[in-house]
């Protein structure tokens, strides 16, 4: 039996986002060591290209000591949904920082079709303004989602105490 995408979509409703956020605030870590797991995977998920990520994400998880589950899937804030306003955004912060203008012409042509290879045919100019912009877009993302998460879970675990 053949399932489609839509019958995915609808099994991943409401109660397993919630059962997955649950888990995520119970794991047996500290907040911190959640928090750090979490803006590691997103700050290399915003840095580097899909399909570099986990293999990026891995040694730079256990070489720095955070929850490798959590860091890899934090990787996944880049996808094939994301990544065209990810790239976009940065793209314009990069320019706006580099003061280094590219035509609109070949970055449509990387953003409809976006791969490694489209990275470098961006040219010298388009490649400093794209990971000028992806670097600043994933140090404040990371840095932002690491209080927020951190914020969360210690709430969360300060309101579960006072109901024991």
């Amino acid at each position: 039996m053949k399932i489609s995408f839509i019958q995915t979509i609808k099994k991943f409703n409401k109660l397993s986002i919630k059962y997955y956020y649950e888990k995520l605030l119970n794991l047996k870590s500290t907040p911190a060591e959640i928090a750090f797991s979490i803006a590691l995977g997103i700050f290399i998920g915003l840095l580097f290209p899909i399909g570099l990520q986990t293999i990026i994400a891995v040694p730079i998880s256990i070489f720095l000591g955070s929850n490798v589950l959590l860091t890899v899937t934090a990787t996944l804030i880049s996808n094939p949904l994301t990544i065209l306003p990810i790239y976009y955004a940065a793209i314009n912060i990069g320019q706006f920082i580099t003061h280094i203008e590219i035509s609109w012409n070949s970055i449509s042509e990387f953003l409809t079709s976006p791969s490694f290879s489209g990275i470098l045919n961006l040219s010298q100019n388009g490649l400093i303004v794209l990971f000028t912009g992806t670097s600043i877009l994933a140090l404040c993302c990371s840095v932002i989602m690491y209080f927020v998460i951190y914020k969360l879970i210690c709430a969360h675990r300060k309101k579960r105490n006072l109901q024991v």
